[in-house]
């Protein structure tokens, strides 16, 4: 295993859109074809080629499937139970087929947050944004002076919880193994943190189903840190490429491929493909399918700092 799942190859890219053009994609969807650089079936490093800071990486089957399995098991029904209003940006610009029954107007139509109308005259004191299945894990800083607290999952589910954190455990085991400079950084910067995961250098665990992220920056994240991504997968489907298009590279992420990201650049995922056809339904039906793209960013909140 060591010897052929911790090679990779090296790709420096220029950007292709300066961060003002790539900030107009905020909120959108792209499409893996969009991309020039299409990256599958290979473990591969792609880096800044002006800078060489490190975009993405990924390990072909660097996670073992008792892992993949665990997280599996933990988390997913959890998972398919939990909706959010709350990813902004990364849920899309706001639609009414992703906002609660009753509401008949939003107030700021453009935006990816605004308060809404429901069918009685209320009026939302607070704003949200598409539905969508998201949940966290772990520690989070909570808006409106609620402070810093375990999530409703970690609370709720100590056992589950309990057991997921093995493979939180050892999926910063690969990181610090694969790159150890970045590891370290990151470890200095949070310190004696009582948010750490079991001593890692993760705090928090997103976990996604069936969601197509928009183009996005992820600004909760600790600064200059890196995130771990990874999959779990059940039925047929393709797509859902990890696509950084400023880079105008898309990445394939199968089960059990161990991804080091950048979340500080634009990225989201590309289309889901259904028997050769885009997926498009609504997300909050995406669950009742007969497939599941059950994905998990693993990082570490600044605010818990």
């Amino acid at each position: 295993m060591m010897s052929n799942v911790y090679e990779s190859k090296r790709l420096f890219l220029d950007k292709i859109m300066g961060d003002a053009e790539a900030a107009k994609l905020l909120g959108t969807f792209v499409k893996s074809g969009d991309c020039k650089h299409i990256i599958k079936n290979r473990s591969i490093d792609v880096y800044d080629k002006t800078n060489h800071k490190l975009i993405v990486s990924i390990r072909k089957g660097a996670i073992p499937k008792e892992h993949r399995d665990n997280a599996y098991d933990s988390i997913c029904a959890s998972a398919m139970k939990n909706k959010t209003n709350s990813r902004g940006v990364a849920s899309g610009k706001l639609n009414f087929d992703k906002l609660p029954p009753g509401v008949v107007e939003i107030v700021e139509p453009d935006k990816f947050k605004s308060q809404v109308v429901y069918d009685d005259g209320y009026v939302t004191n607070y704003k949200i944004s598409n539905k969508v299945n998201s949940m966290i894990c772990g520690y989070y800083n909570y808006p409106f002076g609620k402070g810093k607290d375990e999530t409703a999952f970690t609370r709720s589910n100590p056992t589950l919880w309990h057991n997921f954190k093995q493979t939180i455990v050892y999926l910063d085991y690969l990181f610090r193994y694969l790159y150890d400079s970045k590891w370290q950084k990151q470890n200095e910067q949070i310190g004696s943190s009582p948010y750490r995961i079991e001593d890692t250098v993760f705090s928090t665990v997103t976990v996604n189903l069936n969601f197509q992220t928009a183009i996005h920056l992820d600004k909760g994240d600790l600064k200059d840190g890196y995130s771990i991504f990874f999959l779990c997968k059940e039925g047929k489907w393709e797509g859902g490429y990890l696509c950084y298009p400023q880079y105008g590279v898309a990445i394939e992420v199968e089960e059990r491929d161990f991804v080091i990201m950048n979340p500080h650049e634009y990225h989201g995922n590309s289309e889901f493909m259904v028997n050769g056809l885009h997926e498009a339904i609504p997300d909050h039906e995406m669950i009742k399918r007969d497939y599941r793209r059950l994905s998990f960013v693993l990082y570490f909140r600044q605010g818990l700092l």
